[in-house]
């Protein structure tokens, strides 16, 4: 997508909405000028969850409105509009500004998407790449800025996607880093009572009181799926139910109708319990405390969206690992260490999705050996490194003609001046201007020349490299996930058995990941020796020394004869 212009509200604009909001952080302030200010086509804004994006995007819309610049807004699901649309903007879903957009463009309307507007799409992350694709194309045909937020660290899209990652990637992103959301209320109001009186509802019952979700979209009522409520009344009676919103501050009166319909798609009743919901479910809410259980199936993008949800306290459960044959012949062992490999587990699985050409590249790349994977990641590296040098080049090339506009763009300011002197040095001095402004103007036209001529770095061997990267780094993880499991006999030689102890266990994790990168990096495969036959000393030389680090955490009585040997094996004499 092209990114040379969009519509821009303009400096004193970006001030005034700035101004107009004093608790603005300096990093929502710096997006909110970027916002208003920055010609860019497509803004990406990336921010953990409690940053405060949705508080800036306000700001931004003030400046947007004040500018006469049209505002489209959505967001993956009606709920997280009915968000965006209880803080003042006109939100709905993606599905149906899609459907809006591409009913205009068969009918070759153009009010859909007003001609230089801002489109704003909130948790991006989560739209499809289908949709997304759909989105950048309806705002290049609008000349429309579109901005982008989200943040790739949190539950991505279901669909098949990746886009809004690989978009971070190749743009400027916008960053919020500040998290304001964690913060301890001293006031909070009193939790109801549950009431006597309940009204069934599936086959759940619900008393005044309850947390519950609704799973029924109802367009009329202001009402979505998984919008999250407390029963304020129960009339069982007439079947009727008052809910207060939690996502929202209103209130809703639902009827024996609304009770009785289910979800189209899952079959859900109309509404559920919500004390407990899943990460999906939890994504874009905030709690004041949450209680998040962690298992071994679970990857960093849930763990970060179920541990970023509370403005207090989050507790982490875990379970530990069974060993079913262990338990028949030896006492029940202590399990709170044994619960610390899920949650770090969980925490370095990466499972984010990629866009269609990184797919392609990984399906590509996971075919190769990792012999061959590594030596074409190391081709890939040398290329990335030509290309960021010549990036930088570019980079100060530009940077010399903005120096080379600024001096020719001063010529008009000396002859202003030049005309307040005395006549008789006035002719001499505008000559010498004009002088000066040929050469500067030429000085100009040189470099325009080089950056026109200046081959633009693609990056596309960094994409290559990216996902050479990432599949390496899977197959290293798997490894290192087996000799945890099953410890090969290169491991047991080193490091031993993995131990019990907490600390201990620590080092020897420390020492696996040492040895396993290694043996990957370097192409090693004896089964016996942890380094292999390997005679660079250079190569081994930092490995070895944090194997021996380990050895000595883990307190090995014979570590000493173990990294002579090691040495040996490395041609590393002691």
């Amino acid at each position: 997508m092209r990114t040379e212009w969009a519509p821009v509200a303009g400096e004193p604009l970006a001030a005034r909405a700035i101004a107009s909001r004093p608790s603005l952080k300096a990093d929502q302030r710096e997006m909110v000028r970027r916002l208003l200010v920055s010609p860019e086509r497509v803004a990406v804004v990336i921010g953990e969850a409690g940053t405060g994006k949705s508080f800036a995007v306000l700001a931004a819309a003030e400046g947007w409105a004040q500018a006469g610049i049209p505002l489209r807004v959505a967001a993956p699901t009606w709920r997280a509009a009915g968000v965006l649309r209880a803080d003042g903007l006109p939100a709905v879903s993606v599905a149906t500004l899609l459907s809006e957009l591409d009913r205009w463009k068969r009918q070759g309307g153009r009010e859909a998407l007003a001609h230089g507007s801002a489109l704003v799409i909130d948790e991006a992350a989560m739209v499809d790449s289908a949709s997304l694709a759909r989105l950048v194309a309806h705002a290049e045909r609008a000349q429309a800025k579109l901005v982008l937020i989200g943040d790739p660290e949190q539950l991505g899209e279901i669909e098949a996607g990746g886009l809004f990652r690989a978009l971070a990637e190749r743009t400027d992103p916008i960053r919020l880093e500040e998290v304001i959301r964690h913060e301890h209320r001293v006031d909070r109001e009193a939790a109801k009572l549950i009431g006597a009186e309940e009204v069934e509802v599936g086959e759940a019952g619900f008393a005044a009181g309850d947390r519950v979700l609704t799973r029924v979209n109802d367009r009329a009522a202001d009402l979505y799926n998984r919008e999250r409520w407390q029963v304020a009344e129960v009339d069982a009676e007439q079947r009727r139910v008052v809910l207060d919103g939690i996502d929202r501050a209103r209130c809703v009166e639902v009827n024996a109708d609304y009770l009785a319909r289910t979800n189209p798609h899952s079959g859900a009743p109309a509404l559920q319990h919500a004390y407990a919901v899943t990460t999906y479910s939890a994504q874009g809410t905030t709690a004041d405390r949450a209680f998040v259980m962690v298992d071994p199936s679970m990857d960093k993008q849930e763990l970060y969206v179920a541990a970023s949800r509370s403005r207090g306290e989050t507790r982490i459960y875990a379970t530990p690992e069974i060993q079913g044959q262990r338990e028949e012949i030896a006492p029940a062992p202590d399990r709170s260490a044994d619960v610390l490999p899920h949650i770090a587990q969980a925490a370095v699985r990466d499972r984010a999705q990629l866009a269609a050409h990184d797919a392609a590249l990984r399906s590509r790349f996971s075919g190769l050996p990792t012999e061959q994977l590594v030596a074409r990641s190391d081709e890939l590296l040398a290329v990335v490194r030509r290309e960021a040098n010549a990036e930088r080049e570019l980079r100060d090339l530009r940077e010399r003609v903005e120096t080379a506009e600024r001096r020719v763009e001063g010529f008009d300011g000396k002859r202003e001046r030049a005309q307040e002197l005395k006549r008789r040095v006035r002719k001499g001095e505008l000559a010498r201007i004009d002088r000066d402004e040929a050469d500067a103007l030429k000085r100009l036209d040189d470099l325009e020349a080089q950056v026109r001529a200046f081959p633009a770095p693609s990056g596309s061997a960094r994409r290559e490299f990216a996902v050479a990267d990432r599949v390496l780094a899977e197959r290293r993880e798997l490894a290192i996930a087996a000799a945890h499991i099953s410890p090969p006999p290169y491991i047991k030689t080193e490091l031993g058995e993995r131990p019990r102890d907490p600390s201990k266990r620590e080092a020897w994790n420390r020492g696996v990941e040492e040895i396993e990168t290694y043996r990957q990096r370097h192409g090693v495969n004896d089964p016996n020796r942890a380094l292999g036959r390997e005679r660079d000393r250079e190569k081994a030389r930092e490995t070895l020394r944090r194997v021996q680090e380990a050895q000595r955490a883990l307190g090995l009585g014979s570590h000493a004869s173990r990294e002579r040997d090691l040495g040996r094996s490395l041609g590393i004499g002691r």
